[in-house]
This record gives structure tokens, sequence and C-alpha cells, in this order.
């Protein structure tokens, strides 16, 4: 499947330098390519990153993220997108305030 181009001006060395994303099996193709178009360099996980997509993280490497590294899911956030655990919440709450 061919994806349109789309062209981003590349922004100096010293920028780039630090556009860096954490690499992990489910990083998706179409990601990738966004990424490599907005001159991103995909690295491993031990290295300096800003960005992660992937599954949930452990409590300890959310504890372990720095302020300006970004991911794609927050603690708890499956909770709120499965219906069975929403509900669970919502029906805890009606029960703690007499709804």
């Amino acid at each position: 499947m061919a994806y349109p181009s789309i062209s981003v001006t590349k922004p100096n060395k010293k920028i780039t330098s630090r556009l860096t994303w954490c690499h992990n099996s489910l990083l998706p193709i179409v990601m990738r390519h966004c990424l490599a178009a907005s001159h991103f360099t995909v690295v491993d996980e031990s290295l300096f990153y800003i960005g992660y997509w992937g599954r949930h993280l452990k409590s300890s490497q959310y504890r372990a993220l720095k302020p300006y590294q970004k991911v794609n899911h927050y603690p708890g956030a499956f909770h709120i997108g499965r219906k069975d655990r929403l509900w669970m919440h919502i029906e805890k709450q009606q029960r703690r305030f007499d709804a």
C-alpha cells in the first residue's frame, strides 16, 4: 500500500539529534513512516528517547519517565477503555455516593 508523500523541512542537527523515538515490536508501520518523514530516529529503549508507542508500561517505568517523554497510554487507562471495568468503577462510585 502506498502512502501519500509528506514533506517536512529537516530541522538543524542540534534538533534532529534529540528527535528520538523508542523502538518496540508494537510500533505500527504507519507510525514508523510518520516518524521517518518527520526526521525522527527510532532508538533502543535503553537510549534517550522522547516518545513511546506500545503496551502499557509497568508502574516503575511510569515513575522513571522524564517530563519531556510522551507515551500513548496512561496508568489505569485500560479501566476506562474496557466496558466491564468502566461499569465496575461506575457501580462502585454509585454505591459510595448513594446514587
